[in-house]
C-alpha cells in the first residue's frame, strides 16, 4: 500500500482548477430561444429555432428541455402551447418564465404564456392585440407586461396578466425592431437600441435616444442618450442595483460590433457614458452575473460577423474588463445562465450557433475541474468485456493463463478535442514465459490504452495483439511486455503508438519507418505484483507517455507530435467512443490489475501554440508566449518606452501573477510554479494583447 500512496503523490492526482467544460447535449440543437434559471438548481430551456445555419431562419419549435445545474445533465419537459423563435421572455420574482409573442411556424405570434416554476408546466394566459417578433417586453409593474414594436412595427400594449387581455397604447416614435427593455425598479421601463429596418440599416435608421411611457399623458419621451446608438445590446439587471449594458453594433455592411460597456442606475439622465471597453466587440453575444458585481461576457458576434468562443470578465465596482477563458465552440444567438447551488455557482453556455453559423446542441459551463476516480464511481460506469472483472479492489484485465485477453471501457460523447490527461497505476503479477524466453523479465503480453469508436464490447486478439488488434478505427498506446520479432518490436519492454487507418483495424507491428512512435526509454517492468504509473496526456496534437515506479515522472517515454484523435477517429459533435484499457496473454503470461484510473479533465485542448485572443489595431505585433519548460514560459513582446505590467488572469478574470516587463524589453523568461493547473490568460495591460497558457502540475 506504501508504494500505490507514493505512485499517486508521483502522480499529482489532486488537480483542482477552473474551466469550461462540456457536460452534455440538447435533444435539439437551436437558436433565438430563451433559457431561465427557475430554481431548484435547473435551467429551463424553451422555443428557438432548430435546424439552422444563418442567422434568422430555421423550424420554431415549442419543445422544452431541463438541465440540472450540478450534474448538467439534460432531459425533457412539457413543450409550449405554440412553436415560436425571438421571442419576448420575462421572469417574475417567483421565477415564472413569460414567453411573448414571437415568430411561429408561418408568422408572427401573439400568444402569452407562462411557465409555472412550482408545477412545471406551461400555462396559456391570452394573447397580444398584434402579432410581434423581434419586439421588446418589460414590466410595468407587477401584473402588466409592456410590449413594444417588433419587425417594421412601432404599435405598444400593455398586456394584463389577471385578465389575459391586452390594450393598445400609444405608438411608439417609430418602428423599432431588435429593441431592448429595461425592467428598472423604480419608475417605469427604459426602451433603447432599436433600428427602424433591416439589416441593411445604416446610421439614420437608429437612434441614440432611448425613451420611456408617459402613462399619465399616454405619451412617449425622451430620456437618456446612447451617443454611439448600439443596437441590440445585451442588457443584465445587476444584484448591485445597475442596469448595465453591454456591447450591440453600430454598423453593418459592413458589420461593426460595439465594444462599450454602460452602467444605469434608475434616475439616470442626460446622456450615458461608456465607463469600460471590451476587449472585442460583440453583438448576439451571452453574458450573467457570477456574484454580486462580477459579470461573466462570453461569444456572440464580432466585426465581419464572426463568431467567438473568447469570454470576458467585467468588474462594475472597479470598472475594469478582463480576458477569460475560451468555450470549447464559438457561440452566437444562444444563452448564458447563472445558476446558485447551495455554496457554489454554475455559468452554463447554451446550445446556440457556432462556426458557419450551423446549430450546436451541446452545453457547457464554468465549475470546479477536480480529477475524476473512474473506478470508484465518480468517472462513470465502465464496461468489461472479456476476461476482465473486479478483483478486489482492482480491475483484473486477464489472469495468467495462456491466450487470454480483456477490455474495459468508458464511453465518451462529442469531440474529444484533441486533448486528454489519463492517469493509471497498475501491476503485473505471476509472470511465467514457461518455454518462450524472450530476453526480457518474466511475463506477457503487455497493457493497452485504447481510443475507438467500435463500441463497449471491443476486444481485440490475445498474444502479441495486446487485446487491441483488430478493433476498428482506434489508436492505441502499448506497453509491451514481450518481445514479438513479426511485430518489429524492439525489446520486451517498450511504449509503442499504433494508430489505425479509417475503417479498419488497428494493429500491434511497427511500422520501420515511424521510429517517433515507438521508445524503449522506460523503467524495466517486472511481473512480481510491484505497482507502476502510466500517465497519457494530449495536448494540441502532442501525445506524450510517463512512466515511473518510483521518482518522479521526469520527462516523458514517449513523445509524439502531430496527433489529431478528432481527425483519426473522425470524431463530430454527435460522436459516440470509447476510451480504455486492454491487456493480454499469449503462451507466455501475467495476470494484469488496473489499481486506480484517474481522468484529469483540467487539460486546455489549446495549451501550444498559444491562442492569440486579442490583437487591437493595424500593425501592431501580437504577443506570443511559449512553453520553455514544463513550468516555464518565454513571453515575446511589442517593446515599448517605458515600464509596463503584464498581468496573468484564471478563469474568472482573477489576477492570479504580474510581471513586469521594463522599457525597451521584447522577451521575458517567467515562472509559473506558483499557480496550480489549470488554464489562465497573459495580458498585455499597455497593448490589450492576450495569450492562453495552460499550467501543467
Amino acid at each position: 500500500m506504501g508504494a500505490i500512496i507514493g505512485l499517486l503523490a508521483l502522480l499529482g492526482v489532486d488537480c483542482h482548477a477552473q474551466q469550461w467544460e462540456l457536460t452534455d447535449s440538447l435533444d435539439i440543437g437551436r437558436h433565438h430561444f430563451g433559457a431561465c434559471d427557475v430554481g431548484n438548481g435547473q435551467i429551463l430551456v424553451f422555443g428557438g429555432y432548430t435546424r439552422g445555419d444563418r442567422i434568422l431562419g430555421g423550424i420554431p419549435t415549442s419543445r422544452c428541455e431541463i438541465i440540472d445545474a450540478v450534474t448538467g445533465k439534460v432531459r425533457r419537459t412539457g413543450s409550449m402551447y405554440e412553436p415560436r423563435a425571438v421571442m419576448g421572455v420575462l421572469q417574475d420574482d417567483r421565477k415564472n418564465v413569460y414567453a411573448i409573442g414571437g415568430m411561429g411556424p408561418d408568422s408572427a405570434s401573439s400568444i402569452v404564456e407562462r411557465f409555472n416554476a412550482v408545477t412545471q408546466r406551461w400555462e396559456y394566459l391570452g394573447n397580444l392585440r398584434k402579432p410581434r417578433w423581434q419586439h421588446a417586453v418589460a414590466w410595468l409593474d407587477s401584473r402588466r407586461i409592456l410590449v413594444v414594436g417588433g419587425w417594421l412595427e412601432r404599435s405598444a400594449e400593455i398586456f394584463h396578466l389577471e385578465t389575459g387581455e391586452s390594450e393598445f397604447v400609444a405608438d411608439f416614435v417609430a418602428p423599432a425592431n431588435s429593441m431592448r427593455g429595461i425592467s428598472r425598479r423604480s419608475g417605469a421601463p427604459v426602451f433603447f437600441g432599436y433600428r427602424t429596418s433591416g439589416g441593411s440599416s445604416g446610421s439614420g435608421d437608429r437612434s441614440e435616444a432611448a425613451y420611456v411611457y408617459d402613462e399619465a399623458n399616454g405619451t412617449w419621451q425622451s430620456t437618456i442618450q446612447f451617443p454611439n446608438a448600439p443596437v441590440s445590446p445585451e442588457v443584465l439587471l445587476s444584484r448591485t442595483g445597475y442596469s448595465v449594458v453591454i456591447g450591440g453594433a453600430v454598423k453593418e455592411e459592413p458589420f461593426v460590433a460595439a465594444r462599450g460597456v454602460s452602467v444605469l442606475t434608475d434616475n439616470t439622465a442626460g446622456f450615458v457614458r461608456e465607463i469600460a471597453q471590451l476587449l472585442e466587440g460583440r453583438q448576439h453575444h451571452g453574458v450573467a452575473e457570477y456574484v454580486p458585481g462580477s459579470i461573466v461576457i462570453a461569444g456572440g458576434i464580432t466585426d465581419d460577423t464572426r463568431p467567438l468562443s473568447s469570454t470576458e470578465w467585467f468588474d462594475i465596482e472597479q470598472r475594469l474588463v478582463r480576458p477569460g477563458m475560451p468555450m470549447h465552440f464559438p457561440r452566437c444567438f444562444f444563452r448564458v445562465v447563472a445558476v446558485a447551488v447551495q455554496n457554489e455557482t454554475y455559468v452554463f453556455a447554451i446550445s446556440g450557433l457556432t462556426s458557419s453559423f450551423r446549430t450546436t446542441a451541446s452545453v457547457e459551463r464554468i465549475a470546479t475541474c477536480r480529477s475524476i476516480d473512474i473506478l470508484r464511481g465518480s468517472g462513470g460506469q465502465v464496461q468489461m468485456t472479456g476476461l476482465a472483472r473486479w478483483s478486489g479492489d482492482a480491475v483484473r484485465l486477464c489472469d495468467a493463463e495462456p491466450m487470454g485477453a480483456g477490455a474495459m471501457w468508458l464511453e465518451k460523447r462529442g469531440f474529444l478535442g484533441n486533448a486528454f490527461s489519463h492517469e493509471i497505476i497498475a501491476r503485473y503479477s505471476n509472470g511465467n514465459d514457461f518455454d518462450e524466453p524472450d530476453g526480457s523479465t518474466p511475463g506477457a503480453d503487455g497493457l493497452c490504452f485504447v481510443i475507438q469508436t467500435q463500441g463497449g464490447d471491443a476486444l481485440g486478439v490475445p498474444g502479441r495483439g495486446i487485446g487491441y488488434w483488430g478493433i476498428q478505427d482506434a489508436i492505441a498506446i502499448e506497453h509491451d511486455i514481450y518481445m514479438n520479432p513479426a511485430s518489429n518490436d524492439p525489446n520486451g519492454n517498450h511504449l509503442g503508438l499504433q494508430i489505425g487507418e479509417t475503417g479498419k483495424p488497428v494493429e500491434s507491428t511497427h511500422e520501420l519507418d515511424k521510429p517517433n512512435r515507438i521508445s524503449f526509454n522506460i523503467p524495466t517492468v517486472k511481473a512480481d505484483g510491484s505497482p507502476f504509473a502510466v500517465r497519457y496526456e494530449l495536448r494540441d496534437r502532442r501525445l506524450r507517455v510517463w512512466m515511473t515506479q518510483q521518482g518522479p515522472l521526469g520527462e516523458p517515454s514517449l513523445d509524439v507530435a502531430d496527433v489529431s484523435v478528432d481527425s483519426i477517429l473522425n470524431l463530430s459533435e454527435q460522436s459516440r467512443y470509447w476510451v480504455g484499457f486492454t491487456a493480454a496473454t499469449g503462451k507466455s503470461v501475467s495476470s494484469t490489475d488496473i489499481l486506480r484510473w484517474t481522468e484529469n479533465p483540467c487539460v486546455d485542448p489549446q495549451d501550444l501554440p498559444v491562442s492569440v485572443i486579442h490583437n487591437e489595431g493595424p500593425g501592431k505585433e501580437r504577443m506570443l508566449v511559449r512553453r520553455k519548460e514544463r513550468d516555464s514560459w518565454t513571453i515575446e513582446v511589442q517593446p515599448l518606452t517605458f515600464d509596463r505590467s503584464i498581468l496573468v488572469y484564471d478563469i474568472r478574470g482573477a489576477s492570479t501573477a504580474e510581471i513586469t516587463v521594463a522599457a525597451g524589453v521584447d522577451t521575458v523568461i517567467w515562472s509559473s510554479d506558483l499557480l496550480q493547473a489549470g488554464s489562465y490568460v497573459v495580458h498585455d495591460v499597455a497593448l490589450g494583447h492576450s495569450a492562453l497558457i495552460g499550467v501543467l502540475r
